[in-house]
């Protein structure tokens, strides 16, 4: 068996997500300071939907780093701890779709997992887009997290021919 696939980075691949919200927060301190500069009614008109997108960005940044940390911690530290599962077989019932979007799903002894845009960390490279699994029959060897009923992929070995 040969590792093909391997999670080694704490930020998924996704990380762009968790920039919203800073970002808005940029742009609003950035048009408040601006806005300080100009007359006085365009200043009191232009302050409020600074003063929103302030506020946009300080909620969505804090929603963003509370799914950032529980991914931390219900999957990523467990998976450094040695904390995962591990399932060996054949992939089966391997649905795929084009690498633009949806998202692949397959089995393997049972184990169900999806494989395509989500924010968790974990594999997400889709058979289309060069992903590790790429037909049924391939026989592989996964290491994953479960959160719920959802499987995180972090390394997946594959017997070469």
């Amino acid at each position: 068996m040969e590792v093909v696939f391997e999670t080694t980075s704490l930020w998924t691949r996704s990380f762009f997500v968790f920039l919203i919200g800073p970002l808005f927060l940029a742009v609003g301190v950035y048009e408040t300071i601006k806005n300080s500069k100009n007359r006085e009614y365009t200043r009191d008109i232009s302050n409020r939907g600074a003063f929103a997108i302030i506020v946009f960005g300080a909620v969505t940044t804090i929603f963003s780093m509370i799914i950032y940390v529980s991914f931390l911690v219900l999957c990523v530290i467990p998976y450094r701890q040695g904390d995962f599962e591990i399932v060996e077989g054949n992939v089966e019932n391997l649905e795929t779709t084009v690498c633009s979007n949806g998202s692949d799903e397959f089995s393997v002894n049972g184990v169900h997992f999806v494989v395509g845009y989500q924010i968790a960390p974990g594999l997400s490279e889709k058979a289309q887009c060069g992903g590790p699994i790429q037909s049924n029959g391939d026989y592989v060897r996964i290491s994953y997290v479960s959160i719920g009923e959802s499987n995180i992929i972090f390394k997946v070995e594959k017997e070469i021919d």
